[in-house]
């Protein structure tokens, strides 16, 4: 931290001197043996850029069902406050003509909130991380990150890491300070860089849009509930994605019109 964000990790300054004094002058990947990993290639890499600017919307599990892989991981950050108003429209509710208008509560989020980089694939969430009051998302922040959630595939995901995890992000200068691109390269992360605004890549709307309206007591207490809904959305979000792709195959087939089931 003491020389800013677009250094490397000390780590990485430790692993390349020693490399160096061992007599290595290439800064390539040496050849590796065991089973490459064939599926994160430069042809898969392309395949998903394409879809996604096609579709800015694209679910992570179309992406997976359109090209029979499984391996993708996309992460976003949100910040979650104590207390959360309603919206205008959420707050809405039904009265007499006669009766006194509804009293109306303050609107303005509370200024105590907490930062959440969330983490996920089409199975669920990986990783979810609380950022501590008055820290801030810098490069250094975000390797360390990188490190935390390669420790989550290895255990969640038996087997992702040897195929190859291609992971997919905001294209901001935090994900790309030099210190946070040296963690992603040392992960044996391949990653996608997807467009701004795209809320179907970001299961954290649904959850902003759950939390709207509640009020916590303390940061505790908000992560309690915020951890008890990615838990139980994902077992009932994920349970859902088989059917998918006959539903949006009903959708194309009646050009858009309504479908009951």
């Amino acid at each position: 931290s003491t020389y800013g964000d677009g250094v490397p990790h000390y780590s990485t300054v430790a692993k390349w001197y020693s490399e160096f004094k061992c007599g290595c002058e290439s800064l390539e990947d040496d050849p590796q043996s065991g089973r490459p990993a064939d599926m994160v290639t430069p042809e898969t890499i392309a395949q998903v850029e394409a879809l996604i600017m096609q579709d800015c919307h694209i679910k992570i599990d179309a992406i997976v069902t359109e090209l029979g892989i499984s391996h993708v991981v996309t992460g976003d950050e949100m910040w979650i406050h104590i207390w959360d108003p309603e919206t205008k429209c959420e707050s809405m509710q039904w009265k007499h003509r006669a009766s006194p208008p509804p009293k109306k509560f303050r609107s303005q989020p509370s200024a105590s909130k907490v930062m959440a980089p969330i983490f996920w694939d089409a199975k669920g969430v990986l990783l979810t991380d609380y950022m501590p009051h008055k820290t801030r998302m810098t490069g250094e922040y975000y390797a360390s990150l990188m490190w935390k959630l390669r420790q989550a595939i290895k255990e969640k995901r038996q087997g992702m890491l040897t195929k190859g995890v291609l992971l997919l992000h905001d294209n901001v200068p935090v994900h790309n300070a030099c210190v946070a691109q040296a963690a992603i390269h040392e992960c044996g992360f391949k990653q996608l860089n997807h467009p701004p605004y795209s809320p179907d890549l970001a299961p954290s709307d649904y959850l902003e849009a759950y939390l709207c309206g509640k009020r916590f007591s303390n940061d505790e207490e908000l992560m309690e509930v915020t951890e008890a809904w990615l838990q139980d959305t994902s077992q009932k979000y994920f349970a859902g994605i088989d059917s998918l792709q006959d539903k949006w195959s009903k959708c194309i087939e009646v050009k858009g019109d309504y479908i009951e089931k």
